[in-house]
């Protein structure tokens, strides 16, 4: 084989692995779309949390002797946690799909498996996860 025909064989490889990983993503995005809309109940449950709330649960949970686990240095980011408005039953999510979730006083929910999940609880100010970040706009 020369190196024209070398190259050429590599090229058709590459090809062959982008057709392949556009097949597989695409399958992806329709898994996704399917278990959103199979699950359409369980995201009901949910509205964009404030920082405010955060910062309440978080005073608790310091208060009662937890600790944060991470830093970081850029502002709450009110797309990545959520507020429950109804009891729920968590279904384990991860990734990109994940977010966190406040639960307020009086309202309960079920299960263990959290996936990337992270609850923070205000009924007793209790995390169920493992992440307790502190943002740059933090302060009390």
């Amino acid at each position: 084989m020369n190196i024209d025909e070398m190259i050429e064989d590599f090229k058709e490889q590459g090809r062959m692995e982008d057709l392949e990983w556009k097949r597989r993503m695409a399958l992806d995005i329709k898994r996704h779309e399917l278990f959103l809309k199979d699950n359409q109940s369980f995201f009901s449950n949910f509205r964009n949390s404030g920082l405010r709330m955060y910062k309440e649960w978080l005073r608790g949970y310091l208060e009662n002797g937890g600790k944060p686990t991470h830093f970081y240095n850029y502002n709450f980011p009110i797309d990545d946690f959520r507020m429950a408005k109804n009891n729920f039953i968590v279904i384990p999510l991860h990734g990109a799909s994940s977010f966190q979730i406040i639960v307020p006083k009086g309202i309960t929910y079920e299960g263990e498996n959290l996936g990337h999940i992270n609850i923070y609880d205000m009924n007793d100010f209790s995390l169920k996860g493992h992440w307790v970040p502190i943002y740059e706009d933090i302060h009390f």
